[in-house]
């Protein structure tokens, strides 16, 4: 299939949707739900959440409309396309294959990407992950001074680091406790001093996650893990070979293409997982980024988590636009982005195990759609991706809610919460649950219809602020597998109407290339500094005056 976008603009649904803005911007939810049965049309089951749009300044008609938008724009042929292995990532030449990392056990493709099987290949990499972890776990594989690992510490950033803790917050009270995950990716040396405060040397093993085996954060805090360890093991005389060491105690996880620099670093062949070039850092959590996740909750729980991605998977690929939850959702944000002109997005999870999955989702959708080129290398000429930001409820509603109920921008909410608690309390957890949804329901309903006409206008709340119910039965490793594939596919269909790449990321890389150059200027007090701007020239002077 061509790779060409069509303008979404010059697309008949479009030229709809700004007719329908027209009489929806005039309206007030308060008005929409006159009709008896809106929030039935507008209520979507998706696996094991009910996902409620009707707090959202649409109506079914507008819905319509979304799904013909959807079709027009070519999101189930590219979808399509997505899974026969197409390289869709045109600007690097890549086929986009996340989806197959929880693809059925067993399951027969004959779709090569990169010169391999790639069903195949996933398969083998995450029975190797199972089998590493059941021996980790069981004691059969032991460090230095035969201990059994307590603690795997996971060193990665972005797409290496987010997913897998956001993933181990969400889920670590299904531990069995036998081993810990701590988590290290900022490059300040308090990063690195917190996540091994307390740690034993002799019973931690260092995952290593860099694609490249060179993100310079990610090898910066591994060479620091090195010294760490053999300092402690030597404290403890158990150090008896500083490269056995180094071997029992790491482990990489990185491109095959960069193995050598993972044996070069120490790190034994056997001990090295594969990442595949047709994977995303932020798509990645469900692969072999996803081993410190295998190790600590173990590979039953992870299997399940799994399957949780891939029931969402079948929902959508088979789904209609127009009984197609995600679909809509997607259509819905482009819908505030690009006609309502709001620029963020809020995510409030009213549960404090996903505290950390507002970042997660700033990382897959920003990087993703923070796009000012379409994929024919010109500029785009709507707005593209959201600034999405949040936090936790009820604590959130101490903090910036006031912006939301009365502040001047209007800012899409999504509201994630579960009917059961994952704890028992000995005595009042039922009274504290319903205490947490009465605040996850009564929020919604607070934003969209505010207060009465009449009330002191300081105090009057306007209403008419929108929002999604995403609500759950429990949370465990199939409900929040669920709810991230619900995401991704969010974003890919969001990507495929603006006509961009949402699976390249060349912003990030100016930073980098940039932060190399700066650091040799700050590590020589005789560097040249006229080939910098006046800002960076007296930055970097201001620090060698100050540094003790």
């Amino acid at each position: 299939m061509s790779l060409s976008p069509q303008n979404p603009r010059t697309l008949p649904a479009w030229e709809k949707l700004e007719r329908c803005f027209e009489d929806a911007k005039e309206k007030t939810l308060s008005s929409w739900f006159k009709d008896p049965q809106r929030t039935e049309k507008l209520t979507f089951a998706v696996g094991d959440f009910s996902i409620d749009l009707s707090k959202n300044l649409i109506d079914p008609d507008i819905t319509k409309v979304f799904a013909e938008l959807a079709n027009q724009a070519s999101i189930p042929e590219r979808a399509s396309a997505m899974v026969r292995g197409e390289e869709i990532n045109s600007t690097e030449g890549r086929a986009v294959l996340h989806t197959f990392l929880r693809a059925p056990r067993g399951m027969q493709s004959g779709v090569m990407a990169g010169g391999i099987n790639a069903i195949e290949e996933i398969q083998k990499v995450l029975e190797r992950m199972y089998s590493f972890a059941r021996e980790v776990r069981s004691g059969k594989i032991r460090m230095e001074g035969g201990k059994k690992v307590k603690a795997v510490v996971n060193i990665g950033i972005g797409g290496s680091d987010l997913g897998p803790e956001m993933v181990y917050g969400a889920l670590q009270n299904k531990s069995d406790g036998a081993v810990q995950a701590r988590f290290v990716s900022n490059i300040d040396p308090s990063s690195f001093i917190e996540a091994v405060k307390g740690l034993d040397p002799a019973s931690t093993l260092f995952l290593v996650a860099s694609k490249s085996f060179g993100t310079q954060e990610t090898l910066s805090n591994a060479l620091e893990a090195k010294r760490w360890l053999l300092k402690g093991l030597g404290e403890k005389n158990l150090l008896d070979s500083e490269k056995e060491a180094v071997a029992r105690h790491f482990v990489g996880i990185c491109s095959m293409e960069k193995e050598g620099k993972a044996e070069e670093f120490g790190i034994r062949p056997e001990n090295i997982f594969e990442m595949f070039p047709f994977v995303g850092g932020r798509y990645s959590v469900d692969s072999s980024v996803g081993l410190s996740l295998v190790l600590s909750l173990g590979p039953d729980i992870f299997e399940r988590f799994l399957e949780g991605m891939r029931a969402i998977d079948e929902y959508f690929f088979s789904t209609s636009a127009e009984e197609n939850a995600i679909i809509q959702m997607a259509m819905l944000n482009i819908w505030y982005t690009d006609f309502f002109k709001a620029e963020t997005h809020v995510i409030l999870p009213y549960n404090d195990y996903l505290r950390k999955l507002p970042d997660y989702l700033q990382q897959l959708t920003m990087e993703s759609n923070g796009k000012r080129v379409n994929l024919n290398g010109k500029e785009v000429e709507l707005s593209t991706g959201e600034i999405y930001w949040g936090g936790v409820g009820t604590n959130s509603q101490h903090s910036f809610f006031q912006l939301l109920h009365q502040g001047t921008h209007l800012i899409p909410a999504d509201f994630i919460a579960f009917a059961n608690n994952s704890n028992q309390l000995e005595g009042g957890q039922e009274e504290m649950q319903e205490r947490l949804l009465s605040n996850f329901i009564a929020q919604t309903a607070a934003l969209a219809f505010g207060t009465e006409e009449g009330t002191q206008e300081e105090k009057r709340c306007p209403g008419n602020r929108p929002s999604t119910s995403i609500f759950g039965r429990t949370l465990s490793a199939y409900t929040l597998g669920e709810l991230i594939a619900i995401y991704e596919h969010i974003v890919f269909c969001q990507g495929v109407v603006w006509g961009i790449n949402s699976f390249d990321q060349f912003g990030v890389e100016l930073g980098k290339k940039l932060s190399q150059k700066v650091f040799s200027l700050l590590s020589d007090t005789e560097s040249n500094l006229a080939q910098v701007d006046s800002s960076t020239r007296r930055l970097i002077e201001w620090y060698w005056e100050h540094r003790s």
